[in-house]
């Protein structure tokens, strides 16, 4: 917006360092504009009484604007000036046609969620808990000073964990409806509320479909994977909605994305946990309870230790990953922190791979493209 000399001079001292021409004085707090009172002209305010002005805030004072809260920071840095020029330019209502027409959302300014200054308190669940994924997003959770309940069928894992990071521990199986049950109740009953949950609890498993016992584990495998995730989501539902919203992540894979030799139930499994992901994003949105997944790709975990340790099937598969390696546990449980942090608070119904980039491979030909080609 390109401002008149003639409104430059009725703004003043404060005009002339909007528009730049002046520097801003050492000490003087960038003002602000009060969006608390009604719009001049409007229904709420026919006759024009109230008149929304500039005002000091104190250091770390809420300000209220339509559709966002933010916080004034102490530091007023030249940035910030910037900053303030560019959104009151939008939102400062003045008399004429403007004032009609209401404030424009805010989309760019210097400030802190709400929501960020109450990560360090979130109440979050994880299931399989006792090791892998699960045990890193545990950790990483109740190191950054999260309220943690842990899930798992493992005692010993779960004890270990607690006595290491203090979290709450669950012993339970995830197919079942009054273990689901019981995590909500214990995060609610010991901390008050419920802020995200992860879904991660998962088995695997091989061979031929023709193989004996190949139907019970084919069972035994969506019981876990999918029936845990089915009902984790529902049993969550209620607390999320108590605390105003909320995070649900889940734990797919890269099997979820294509198929593997010889584990078709877990690739049925994982492919089922994103469409379920995506139907539930749907459904709960309008409430503020976000549900996405993450595929893992080869990640050096309990469960993956045969593979990565096979003379000839590690390499194989490591060889077919871009980045040349194996995810250590705790970039996944990275991933899952942000999907559960106001960094994310417009995602929602996505699966994110974290593969090294397996998945933008199509196959025909495995990195390096041919001999000698790889990057130096």
């Amino acid at each position: 917006m390109v401002r008149s000399d003639a409104r430059l001079t009725t703004m003043g001292a404060y005009g002339r360092i909007l528009a730049g021409r002046q520097p801003r004085p050492i000490g003087v707090r960038t003002p602000v504009v009060r969006a608390r009172e009604p719009l001049r002209g409007t229904v709420a305010d026919p006759t024009g009484r109230f008149d929304r002005r500039a005002f000091w805030p104190l250091p770390h004072e809420t300000v209220d604007v339509p559709g966002d809260r933010f916080t004034v920071l102490e530091e007023h840095s030249e940035t910030t000036v910037t900053a303030v020029r560019e959104w009151i330019d939008a939102a400062r209502p003045v008399r004429g046609i403007r004032a009609a027409q209401g404030l424009h959302r805010v989309h760019r300014v210097h400030r802190v969620h709400r929501e960020e200054e109450r990560m360090s308190v979130q109440v979050v669940v994880v299931t399989g808990a006792a090791s892998g994924i699960g045990r890193a997003t545990a950790e990483l959770f109740a190191d950054r000073g999260a309220r943690v309940v842990a899930v798992d069928v493992a005692r010993e894992g779960l004890e270990k964990l607690s006595a290491i990071h203090g979290v709450v521990p669950l012993v339970g199986d995830v197919s079942t409806e009054e273990t689901n049950t019981a995590m909500v109740d214990l995060a609610v009953r010991e901390f008050g509320r419920l802020d995200a949950v992860v879904l991660n609890a998962g088995i695997s498993g091989a061979g031929p479909l023709e193989s004996p016992g190949a139907i019970d584990r084919f069972d035994r495998i969506l019981a876990v994977n999918v029936r845990g995730t089915a009902l984790g989501i529902r049993a969550s539902l209620p607390a999320l909605r108590a605390a105003g919203g909320g995070s649900i992540v889940a734990t797919s894979s890269v099997s979820g994305l294509g198929g593997d030799p010889v584990t078709w139930a877990y690739n049925a499994a994982k492919a089922a946990v994103i469409n379920l992901v995506r139907g539930a994003a749907i459904d709960y949105a309008v409430e503020n309870i976000r549900v996405n997944a993450i595929a893992p790709g080869g990640t050096a975990t309990a469960m993956t230790a045969g593979v990565l340790s096979h003379p000839t099937l590690g390499p194989a598969v490591t060889g077919r990953i871009p980045q040349r390696r194996w995810a250590d546990p705790r970039e996944q449980a990275e991933v899952i922190w942000f999907l559960t942090s106001p960094a994310a608070s417009y995602v929602t119904g996505v699966t994110i791979p974290v593969d090294g980039g397996l998945s933008a491979n199509n196959g025909i030909l495995l990195p390096p493209a041919f001999p000698g080609d790889a990057p130096r």
